[in-house]
């Protein structure tokens, strides 16, 4: 009787770990908050205005790319990534705001973005 409690247990324990562990990766990790901050202070205008108003506006890449020297295809596009895990985006942008991305070639997914539209979730 007291190996069939103790397996038992074990098994329930067991279960709750897994679950656990499901919970904990389930959570997004945002991504690319840093440069998202940058961007977000170099456009504040426009950011206030869509957070006041609602008021969409799209931003140029090369545009983002003078106003924000940091601001580079490598460690830039992680703010924007709309990736979701756990039901939530995981680009510090895309997680705030509805990002659309406008890019050179819009039937190609690798293609370079040109232009991305933000507007309130």
């Amino acid at each position: 009787m007291k190996i069939r409690q103790l397996r038992l247990i074990t098994k329930m324990g067991n279960k709750q770990e897994k679950i656990n562990k499901e919970q904990d990766m389930a959570k997004a990790k945002i991504v690319g908050k840093a440069i998202g901050e940058k961007i977000e202070k170099a456009f504040a205008d426009e950011f206030d205005e869509l957070n006041k108003n609602g008021t969409s506006f799209a931003l140029e890449i090369e545009e983002i790319k003078r106003r924000v020297p940091e601001y580079s295809s490598g460690n830039g596009h992680s703010a924007l990534r709309n990736q979701e895990r756990g039901g939530k985006s995981i680009g510090y942008l895309c997680d705030k705001y509805r990002v659309k991305k406008q890019r050179k070639n819009d039937t190609n997914l690798n293609s370079r973005v040109k232009k991305v539209i933000l507007s309130k979730k």
